[in-house]
This record gives C-alpha cells, sequence and structure tokens, in this order.
C-alpha cells in the first residue's frame, strides 16, 4: 500500500493497517515507487490530498499500472474524472482503514482462486493464507474500530 498526502492530512488520519504501508509527501513519487518493485508485487494507492492539482492529472502522473489495483481517494473535494476508471473509490477517513484492509483480503482471495485454476498451488496458498489473515485481523478489530460485525 502507497498513502500519498501532506504531512498534516496524514498526521489527522487514523491508520492501522495491517499491511505494509509506504507514505509518500509527493505524488511524482508513487510512479517511480511502483516501478522499482518487480511485477509481482501489487499495490493499494490511497490519496489524502490533492496538492493544488486536479485528481486527473494525479492520476496521470500515477500512469495506468496493472500492479495497481484500487486507488482510494480520501479528499472533501468534488471532483469529475476525464479518464474513467473502474479500481477508483472516494471514501471517508474514518472507514479508510477497513475498506482498504477489506479490499486488500478480496484481491488476495480473488487471485488465489485463479492462480487454483491455473494449477500454481503454491503461490495460491500463499495468497489464500494472506486472505485468511487479513479476514482475521478484520474480525478481530473491526469491532473495536467501527463497532459492527463482518458477515
Amino acid at each position: 500500500m502507497v498513502t500519498c498526502g501532506t504531512q498534516e492530512s496524514i498526521e489527522g488520519t487514523e491508520m492501522r493497517f495491517p499491511i505494509t504501508n509506504k507514505i509518500l509527501f509527493d505524488p511524482t513519487k508513487i510512479k517511480n515507487y511502483i516501478a522499482s518493485h518487480s511485477k509481482s508485487v501489487f499495490f493499494i494507492i490511497v490519496i489524502l490530498h490533492l496538492f493544488g492539482q486536479t485528481l486527473d492529472s494525479i492520476l496521470v502522473e500515477i500512469g495506468r499500472n496493472n500492479n495497481i489495483i484500487g486507488i482510494f481517494v480520501c479528499v472533501n473535494q468534488i471532483y469529475n474524472l476525464a479518464n474513467n476508471q473502474t479500481n477508483i473509490f472516494h471514501l471517508s477517513k474514518r472507514l479508510l482503514t477497513w475498506k482498504t484492509t477489506s479490499y486488500a483480503k478480496r484481491s488476495y482471495e480473488s487471485a488465489a482462486q485463479r492462480l487454483y485454476r491455473t494449477n500454481h498451488h503454491g503461490l495460491a496458498y500463499i495468497l489464500e493464507q494472506t486472505s485468511n489473515n487479513l479476514k482475521r485481523w478484520l474480525t478481530t478489530n473491526n469491532t473495536v474500530l467501527y463497532g459492527f460485525e463482518l458477515n
């Protein structure tokens, strides 16, 4: 996971992610950070501040990348996207940890199912275990953090 925002926006956001989180203070560095990793590493991007730009211009800087499985935007501004992408989600800062962790869990689950079908059982097992660990974390922490049950 990569979280991008100003120091104030990051300090003002409650983040308790059970997955690795890299914090960047400049949206232009996201693309280079992702490019520095192998193609087998997938990312969830969290944008907490637009840095005086439009969301479209930040998305152009990040670029279309198959390693990005979701982009979560937590800003209080209204925006219309010129380029429509299905993996962009707007959410409140209050639900940031819950939604991104839940999305990561579903992504691992889906990838594991695809790998089982193509007989890549070793990697599928690892992704399935990671998904189960995230589900366990969500089940344990959701009532404390948010006051509702996981179905």
